[in-house]
């Protein structure tokens, strides 16, 4: 049997089918090509995820971390079903470590990590894996174990001269320092407005 195999191939992932010919030359000339009609389906382990995993706001607060990723599908699962999603963080150390989805198979597309440090910066990235072996990882994204500030309990008013004052106390900002703060005061008619001119921070 005569076997002829393209290196190039291997730039077509996914369920992408080959159809070649094939004719054979004497010194009479060359014969009626062949053609494989089916085609032939390049597969290969799964590409690069395209994108990291994301942080969830919703599940993420200031001591633990909430990441979504993607399942692969065609081509990007290099034309073979994915088996396993493997996650990974670098635990704020600069030190990658699996999270889930490498020694045992996991599909799952979240994933939350608790007992973190508040404020700190970890970093996230994954790989999937298929019947032909393990793809690249995706690029590494940072996530901050932060979250919104408390509500600001409670409100004190005095009146200085004629102006009147508001103070109070700088809330818990859960991880992350907080840059400003917003003022809207209530008019006769019950509309909040904002008055920069008069305000001393």
């Amino acid at each position: 049997m005569t076997t002829l195999v393209s290196e190039p191939y291997h730039l077509l992932q996914g369920h992408h089918n080959i159809f070649v010919t094939v004719e054979a030359l004497n010194v009479v000339g060359y014969g009626v090509p062949a053609i494989n009609a089916d085609g032939a389906a390049v597969k290969t382990e799964p590409h690069n995820p395209p994108i990291g995993p994301q942080r969830n706001d919703a599940g993420t607060t200031d001591t633990q971390i909430k990441v979504d990723y993607g399942m692969l599908t065609d081509p990007e699962d290099g034309g073979s079903p994915v088996l396993t999603l493997h996650l990974e963080w670098d635990q704020g150390k600069g030190v990658w470590s699996s999270l889930i989805g490498g020694t045992s198979y996991s599909k799952l597309t979240s994933f939350i990590v608790t007992g973190l440090t508040p404020g700190k910066w970890y970093q996230f990235r994954y790989r999937a894996k298929n019947d032909f072996g393990w793809g690249g990882y995706s690029d590494p994204v940072s996530v901050q174990a932060a979250t919104m500030p408390d509500k600001i309990v409670p409100i004190q008013t005095s009146i200085v001269g004629t102006n009147v004052r508001f103070s109070w106390f700088a809330p818990y900002d859960r991880g992350d320092p907080i840059q400003y703060y917003t003022i809207l005061i209530r008019s006769k008619a019950g509309n909040y407005f904002e008055d920069t001119t008069n305000c001393e921070g």
